[in-house]
């Protein structure tokens, strides 16, 4: 099945902090969500890995399908 972008979605949320919300969403049944994530950090210590959480009274279950970052001092950057 090729993957399609659905009227539902949310625009993309962007943060220079630590947490990004997007706007409340019912994704068609049975979809999966791809969510994309990036981030850099100031030190050379790596970003961790991003966690995701939703506001469901059954939350959905997130698997980190990847996960890369390197150290570029004094700078690092990572991506999911």
């Amino acid at each position: 099945m090729p993957l399609a972008i659905d009227s539902s979605s949310p625009a993309i949320a962007t943060s220079a902090g630590i947490t990004a919300t997007t706007s409340s969403f019912t994704p068609p049944a049975n979809s999966k969500l791809l969510i994309g994530w990036s981030g850099n950090s100031d030190t050379g210590n790596p970003p961790g890995n991003p966690t995701i959480t939703d506001n469901l009274g059954t939350h959905l279950t997130y698997v980190l399908g990847d996960f890369a970052s390197h150290s570029d001092s004094p700078a690092a950057s990572g991506m999911a």
